[in-house]
């Protein structure tokens, strides 16, 4: 089963977003249990090795030309606009986790 373009644009958000709810699922544990390691420290990792692995796997399981349609000019430039917006939507929560920190005297 060769999979389509559109199907590698479903996978990539899919596991990116589990990676990402990993980590926010860490740091809201790191916070309101008080320790600093909360859950398994490779939990987080892990998950991303899983959407590299998976992302891997949906791109090994398309035919050529749906590699380079998913990965055509248009993901490029959307690639680097969601990059930039998780750079400082990240970098954002750095303060807002130092102000909770602060307040509650974790």
């Amino acid at each position: 089963m060769a999979l389509q373009d559109t199907d590698i644009s479903k996978v990539r958000p899919i596991l990116l977003g589990l990676t990402g709810l990993s980590c926010l699922l860490y740091a809201i544990l790191a916070v309101t249990q008080n320790t600093p390691q909360p859950i398994w420290w490779f939990v987080p990792t892990e998950m991303g090795v899983f959407a590299g692995t998976g992302t891997f796997v949906a791109f090994a399981m398309a035919d050529p030309d749906s590699r380079r349609v998913a990965t055509d000019e248009m993901y490029i430039l959307i690639n680097h606009r969601v990059q930039r917006y998780a750079y400082w939507l990240s970098s954002g929560l750095y303060p807002a986790f130092a102000v909770i920190i602060m307040t509650t005297g974790l």
